[in-house]
C-alpha cells in the first residue's frame, strides 16, 4: 500500500514539475487585483460592528449583520496583494529591464499626487482631520506613518520590493523547503522582539517586525510562481478550486471571525485559483476594476472615512453603499490616472 501511495505521489510531483516557469497571464493578475480591491472596499466599509448595526440589514445572524461577517473574510485583501506582488516580482526578476527602484519610485509619485489632490480638502474642515505638523507631513511623504492610515502598506511594500531581487535569487537557487524553513526560524526569533509601543517613533521600531511578518504571503506568491502552481491548479483542479474557494469564504465568514494574516495568506492561493475559474464575464468586470486598483486603494478611504463618511453611511443599504463607493473611487481613480500617466511616461524615459 505504501509503495502504491509513494508511486502516486512521485507521478503527481512529476506532473507539477512540468508547470515550472508556467505563469498566469498579466491580464489574470490584473483581474485578481480587481477582486482584491473589491474586497478591500468591502472590508473598510463594514469592518465596524457598531456602524453596521445602524444600517438597513436584510440578513442578521446571531445579532451580527451579514455585511460585517463577510468583512472578516475580506481581510484577505492585504495578503492577496502581497501574494500577487511576490508572484509578479519573481517573474519580473528574470527580465533584463527589471527595475524595482523604478517601481517603488512610481508608487511614491502616485501616492504624492493623490495626496496633493486630496489632502488640501482637509483645510475646509474645522477642526482639521489631519495634524498639519512638519513631522506629520514628512512622515506622510516618506510613507512611514502617513496621515491616511490605510496607506500604511506603502513603506513595507517598498522595502519588500527593493529586497525582492536578492530574495528571488535565493529562492531560485535553493530548495523551497529550505527557504521556508529559514523563514519560519526567523519568525520564531521575531517572537522575542517586542518594541515599546509607547516609545517615540514606535512605528519605526515596529517596521522590521511588520516587514518580516508581511514577507510570508509575499514569499508564498514567489513560490507559486517558481513552481507554476497557479497554472497547475487552474488547468487540473478547476472544480476543486471553486469548491475550496467557496468553503474558505463560508468558513471565514460564519465560523472563524478573527485569524492572523498568516492563516489568511495560506488560503490566498485557493481563492486566487478559484477566481481564475470564474466565468469570463465576471473576470472581465474584475479586470476592468483591477486596471485602476492602485489609485482606488489610495483614494477610497478619503471618501468613506475622512471626508464623506456620514454621506456614505447615510445611504444605509450595504450593497448600495459598496456600489456608490466603488463608482466614486473608480471615477476619481480614472481622473488621477489621466494626470499620472504622462508623469509615469516621463519618469520611465528619464530613468
Amino acid at each position: 500500500m505504501g509503495k502504491i501511495v509513494a508511486e502516486y505521489m512521485m507521478r503527481y510531483w512529476e506532473n507539477i514539475k512540468k508547470y515550472r516557469n508556467h505563469y498566469i497571464s498579466y491580464e489574470d493578475t490584473i483581474m485578481l487585483k480587481g477582486a482584491a480591491i473589491l474586497l478591500m472596499l468591502t472590508l473598510h466599509l463594514f469592518n465596524n460592528l457598531a456602524s453596521c448595526l445602524l444600517l438597513n440589514n436584510s440578513v442578521v445572524i446571531n445579532e451580527k449583520p451579514l455585511s460585517f461577517l463577510f468583512s472578516n473574510f475580506c481581510a484577505i485583501c492585504v495578503p492577496m496583494y502581497l501574494f500577487l506582488s511576490g508572484y509578479g516580482l519573481y517573474i519580473a526578476s528574470w527580465k533584463e529591464n527589471n527595475n524595482n527602484f523604478l517601481r517603488v519610485s512610481l508608487l511614491y509619485v502616485n501616492m504624492w499626487l493623490v495626496g496633493f489632490l486630496f489632502f488640501p480638502f482637509d483645510l475646509f474642515y474645522q477642526p482639521t482631520v489631519f495634524d498639519w505638523s512638519l513631522r506629520g507631513i514628512l512622515e506622510t511623504i516618506s510613507g512611514i506613518h502617513p496621515y491616511n492610515h490605510e496607506w500604511w502598506f506603502i513603506f513595507p511594500w517598498a522595502i519588500l520590493c527593493l529586497a525582492s531581487t536578492r530574495l528571488m535569487k535565493v529562492l531560485h537557487r535553493n530548495s523551497t523547503l529550505l527557504v521556508l524553513g529559514v523563514y519560519i526560524l526567523l519568525r520564531l526569533v521575531l517572537l522575542l522582539y517586542r518594541p515599546n509601543q509607547f516609545a517615540d517613533f514606535y512605528y519605526l521600531l515596529y517596521a522590521p517586525k511588520q516587514i518580516i511578518i508581511l514577507c510570508f504571503p509575499f514569499l508564498l506568491g514567489a513560490i507559486f510562481a517558481k513552481h507554476g502552481l497557479l497554472c497547475f491548479l487552474k488547468n487540473h483542479y478547476r472544480m476543486i478550486s471553486l469548491i475550496l474557494g467557496s468553503v474558505s469564504v463560508l468558513f471565514f465568514t460564519f465560523i472563524v471571525h478573527s485569524v492572523s494574516n498568516d492563516i489568511l495568506a495560506l488560503i490566498v492561493p485557493i481563492v486566487c485559483s478559484a477566481l481564475l475559474c470564474f466565468p469570463s464575464q465576471i473576470r472581465r468586470c474584475l479586470k476592468f476594476i483591477g486596471k485602476e486598483s492602485t489609485n482606488m486603494w489610495l483614494i477610497h478611504t478619503f471618501i468613506c472615512y475622512y471626508y464623506f463618511k456620514s454621506e456614505i453611511y447615510a445611504i444605509s443599504y450595504p450593497l448600495l453603499m459598496l456600489l456608490v463607493l466603488l463608482l466614486i473611487s473608480y471615477v476619481l481613480s480614472v481622473f488621477v490616472s489621466f494626470i499620472f500617466n504622462p508623469i509615469k511616461i516621463l519618469i520611465k524615459t528619464e530613468v
